[in-house]
């Protein structure tokens, strides 16, 4: 089982300044995970 845990830096939150931001953020962790077969996903907590 593969997991991917996603790991933004601090001027990658501060540029997630509207909710369309950080669905385009997520899709292409998204996109990234499939490419790889990654069964597991974790997010940060904000």
């Amino acid at each position: 089982m593969k997991v991917a845990s996603v790991e933004l830096q601090k001027s990658e939150w501060k540029m997630i300044d509207k909710p369309e931001t950080l669905v385009h953020k997520i899709k292409e962790y998204l996109e990234k995970a499939i490419k790889e077969q990654v069964d597991i996903i974790v997010f940060p907590a904000c």
